[in-house]
């Protein structure tokens, strides 16, 4: 196709179930120099064939399909296909306003900036787009409708990577090297590749309307991949080198880097897996102390609640982890299930005797009944945790224990087996997984 103002990109991979909306919404822009590349990450549904159907219908749409390889790498391929002025990012689950594109790009050719960047809308399937609520995710004190140089005013790094709400002169990103990293899946890789447009950029022009819906049907997934849980890491580390390559980028937006990793590493420390949490917390406790070292961390480039956290994390780490997270040093996980008639005092004598790097995560024995409240007892201390809060469809998620050796208990108060007990805690486990030691005891 000959050059064209826009190119779209949409990096796909089995999202049947929104594709049409998706392509329908790019079918219907108004902007006449279009079109839009589909790149195909191996979809095993049907994906491949609706874009099939759009490819044969519309000239405007063509695929480059490949294998399965992650969104970073099929947003590379994108990148590498465009020969267009601008290049747009639109993701399969999401929809785009009819004007998008032929307004967004009236701005950058008006006022000559690198990146334009728009507010958005969130979107829940089955809801009229009339009715989708505008995320004002760009600072309102941030000068609108003409390109200012984010080096003078740095609050628009903190709004979310949303790199879809937004427009990139292609040459730009081509000239500076923005690439995404080619991490497996899709973790974090719109971080470095927005903050580093956004810190490259001595021009960049805002907008605060709104014109892409972003679904948030399926959001908040926790990560239970040891290896993704420092997929994040990644990506901070190639904007440390990014910076570090330019004195005068480095100057104008380290200690802002500083502030908005600590936001990213908080959120990712709580979404992950609790098996994981230990592990990353570690790496993230050494790389802010040694940004600390650095002198990097400024109270300026953090709110007052996150220079709180941020001062509880360098002074005491482990009641920082503590918090959400539980004891740090767990090496043993015991089930305890308990029965019918056992009291708060015997459940407290009962952890006070375990070895203080043991977790224990405490169920009911089916129609039990106690006279004290569990879960009570449960958030006072970080070492005893509900097995209900651990579980999905009825069964314990193994990525939820922390402990290498696994150990079963029944408390009950007489010295009598109770083999219901052991039933429902063995219910509760997913058969299959090994662990170190496996046993039972009562008590």
């Amino acid at each position: 196709m000959e050059n064209v103002l826009v190119t779209v990109l949409v990096p796909i991979y089995n999202v049947e179930k929104y594709l049409r909306h998706c392509l329908d919404s790019l079918a219907a822009q108004t902007l006449e120099s279009i079109r839009f590349i589909c790149i195909d990450d191996g979809s095993t549904d049907s994906s491949s064939q609706i874009i099939g159907e759009y490819v044969g219908a519309d000239s405007r749409f063509e695929v480059i399909s490949k294998a399965n390889s992650g969104y970073g790498a099929s947003m590379n391929r994108g990148l590498e296909a465009c020969h267009s002025k601008y290049v747009g990012i639109v993701e399969p689950d999401d929809f785009a306003a009819p004007k998008m594109f032929e307004e967004l790009s009236v701005l950058a050719e008006r006022t000559g900036a690198d990146v334009v960047k728009s507010n958005y809308f969130e979107h829940v399937t089955g809801r009229e787009p009339g009715q989708d609520v505008l995320v004002e995710n760009i600072d309102p004190c941030c000068v609108f409708d003409e390109a200012f140089d984010p080096a003078t005013d740095n609050r628009i790094l903190w709004s979310s990577a949303a790199i879809w709400s937004g427009l990139y002169r292609l040459d730009f990103l081509r000239s500076e090297g923005i690439r995404l990293l080619e991490t497996p899946g899709a973790s974090f890789q719109d971080t470095s590749f927005n903050l580093k447009a956004l810190m490259a950029t001595r021009k960049i022009a805002l907008t605060p309307k709104g014109y892409l819906h972003y679904r948030i049907d399926n959001a908040g997934s926790s990560v239970k991949d040891g290896g993704k849980a420092f997929y994040i890491c990644d990506e901070y580390q190639t904007l440390w080198d990014f910076l570090r390559a330019s004195d005068d980028r480095f100057e104008a937006f380290a200690k802002s880097l500083a502030g908005i990793q600590f936001k990213g590493y908080c959120w990712n420390q709580w979404r992950l897996a609790r098996r994981l949490r230990e592990k990353f917390f570690n790496r993230f406790l050494n790389e802010f102390a040694e940004l600390n070292g650095q002198g990097l961390l400024s109270k300026d480039c953090f709110s007052d609640y996150d220079w709180n956290d941020l001062s509880q994390l360098l002074g005491e780490p482990d009641r920082f982890f503590e918090r959400a997270c539980g004891a740090r040093g767990i090496t043993g996980t015991v089930l305890v299930a308990l029965r019918s008639g056992v009291t708060e005092e015997q459940l407290r004598a009962f952890v006070v005797s375990r070895d203080a790097k043991e977790e224990l995560v405490v169920c009911l024995e089916a129609d039990a009944k106690l006279d004290f409240d569990l879960a009570a007892l449960a958030s006072e201390n970080p070492r005893v945790l509900l097995a209900s809060d651990l579980s999905k469809n009825g069964k314990i998620d193994f990525a939820e224990l922390r402990g290498n050796a696994l150990e079963y208990v029944v408390l009950e108060p007489e010295d009598k087996q109770n083999s219901e007990a052991l039933r429902r805690l063995r219910e509760l486990l997913r058969f299959g997984k090994k662990r170190a030691r496996r046993g039972s005891a009562r008590v």
